[in-house]
């Protein structure tokens, strides 16, 4: 990926990017029908992301359908906000909810143990990474929304190459970060230079993830 390319691809993923509220717990309103209340407007959530928001306020499904069961809709609109309240004093965490404007819905959630990275403090943080370290990036790839994820690779201006054997070359100082609104995660990656079919392999190796950029010393 030419520097162009990079900032090119960059720029299209910054303008892409949809907005998101960072929210306790307790703040979490449930209406109904899968529609959650959010500084006074309301968004509709697919069911996969309202069972997403449920496990992160501590509600199992078993407990929706008893509710249900006992008490109608009415009753699980009341418990899933008594839970999110209670569950807020027990463990007081944020999160991310990302929204598609235009659909008015909430596309994604994301867990956070400290502040959120916005995308922008992600690519600050990838080219100083870069410039310290002597990477180059190779390749940006993203979730279905953009939001919600990106996965950078960087490849070393010096690859350390290690030989195994016929065809069986291995560089091991690739470097991958991945983002999301609540941690970025860094590992090394292992690249099998040449294969019998003319290919190329990549094993990736978490080495660990920060959840707020001051974290992290640029100096190390």
């Amino acid at each position: 990926m030419t520097t162009f390319q990079y900032a090119q691809k960059k720029n299209e993923y910054l303008d892409a990017q949809n907005p998101f509220k960072v929210i306790d717990k307790r703040d979490i309103q449930y209406v109904g029908d899968n529609i959650y209340n959010l500084d006074g407007h309301e968004f509709e959530v697919s069911p996969m992301m309202a069972a997403s928001i449920d496990r992160f306020i501590g509600l199992k499904s078993k407990q929706v359908k008893a509710v249900a069961d006992v008490s109608g809709d009415e009753g699980v609109v009341d418990y899933r906000n008594y839970i999110a309240m209670v569950n807020s004093i027990v463990e007081p965490e944020k999160l991310a909810l990302i929204a598609d404007p235009r659909e008015r819905k909430i596309v994604s959630a994301v867990p956070l143990k400290k502040n959120a990275i916005p995308m922008e403090g992600f690519f600050d943080f990838a080219e100083m990474f870069c410039n310290d370290n002597n990477y180059t990036v190779g390749s940006m790839n993203v979730a279905s929304d953009v939001t919600s994820g990106i996965q950078m690779t960087l490849v070393p201006d010096n690859k350390d190459v290690i030989s195994l054997g016929q065809d069986e070359d291995f560089m091991t100082n690739g470097f991958v970060l991945r983002w999301n609104l609540g941690a970025i995660e860094a590992g090394n990656y292992y690249e099998r230079l040449v294969c019998s079919n003319g290919a190329t392999e990549q094993v990736f190796k978490e080495r660990g993830s920060i959840h707020a950029l001051e974290e992290y010393d640029f100096s190390r």
